[in-house]
């Protein structure tokens, strides 16, 4: 992966931040295959590997994608019904945030 300075600045100052409350919320609610899938994500954009940013991007297409996730009780995840509400829309805001991130991460690639 390049290292630019403003490649350098998404990921450092946005991206990987992003990436780690994720995994938090993935981690707090029991959803361990898709918290696997960002660890992995996250290790690879960390190390500078240019394809964990297009694996990222490429979980958000199809059926059953990481898109898809919704977190509630009734798909095993462990959290109040009371919580599901907040929990989604923090979620959704971070994985609309990340698939911007990794958008303009590649834009500096190519």
């Amino acid at each position: 992966m390049k290292n630019s300075g403003r490649t350098q600045g998404v990921i450092r100052a946005e991206l990987l931040p992003i990436l780690a409350e994720m995994l938090l919320i993935l981690e707090r609610v029991g959803e361990e295959h898709w918290r696997v899938w960002v660890l992995e994500r996250r290790a690879e954009i960390e190390s500078w590997d240019e394809q964990g940013v297009r694996r990222l991007l490429g979980g958000y297409g199809g059926m059953g994608s990481f898109n898809d996730i919704v977190i509630h009780p009734l798909n095993g995840h462990s959290l109040a019904l009371d919580e599901v509400a907040a929990t989604n829309d923090r979620f959704d805001r971070l994985r609309s945030e990340a698939y911007r991130h990794a958008q303009e991460l590649i834009r500096t690639l190519d």
